[in-house]
């Protein structure tokens, strides 16, 4: 089974659960003690239960190889939105969660394209934007940490994309993050990034 498929089997058996479990309830609550249905609706949620915790704990052995909702979510927490061109603290037209439109200030076409406070662009755009801009610095997070002694969960890997975020891809695969991850050193690296006032996501 693929990654794709594993996880689409984990939201399947996760839906299924939530479905038979309101079955069971319904069942409970209008059938007899003694009526087989109950403990049928029963059967059906505890196998769908059990499967959800299978597909759960094959996807927790995968390496983890892009940001999640969660992650994104805390990016755009510390670097804040804007939905519209804008100059950053160095000047320099922005957008969105920190997309880099060019040096130098925002121009009338940067507004004209990007948006402008009184005509701000959609969140989905903002959206489209952030996720390839994350991509770019997935692929360098992942090349960094690659035969790492220390297993990347989630959290961890959301925080490195984020590191690399504000630091550039050249600048994190150059740090004592990676390399106290490199050499098995989890609580090292924990503090090495704790020195970029980042969220302490090595922790997790």
């Amino acid at each position: 089974m693929t990654p794709a498929e594993l996880r689409k089997s984990y939201t399947l058996w996760r839906d299924r659960e939530v479905s038979a479990l309101r079955k069971w309830r319904s069942r409970q609550k209008r059938l007899d003690q003694d009526d087989p249905r109950r403990a049928e609706a029963f059967r059906e949620y505890r196998r769908a239960q059990a499967m959800r915790r299978k597909r759960a704990r094959e996807l927790s052995k995968l390496p983890v190889t892009h940001t999640d909702a969660a992650g994104r979510a805390d990016l755009i927490r510390s670097e804040g939105v804007r939905r519209f061109a804008y100059n950053d603290s160095a000047g320099h037209a922005t957008f969105g969660v920190g997309h880099l439109l060019h040096r130098g200030g925002v121009t009338p076409t940067d507004r004209a394209r990007w948006g402008t406070p009184s005509r701000p662009l959609s969140m989905k755009v903002v959206d489209t934007v952030l996720q390839k801009d994350l991509a770019r610095f997935e692929r360098p997070v992942r090349d960094a940490v690659r035969g790492s002694k220390v297993k990347v969960t989630q959290k961890m890997f959301n925080a490195m994309v984020s590191l690399a975020f504000n630091i550039g891809t050249g600048g994190f695969a150059t740090s004592s993050v990676v390399r106290h991850l490199r050499a098995g050193r989890k609580q090292a690296a924990a503090g090495a990034f704790l020195l970029w006032d980042n969220p302490p996501g090595l922790r997790g």
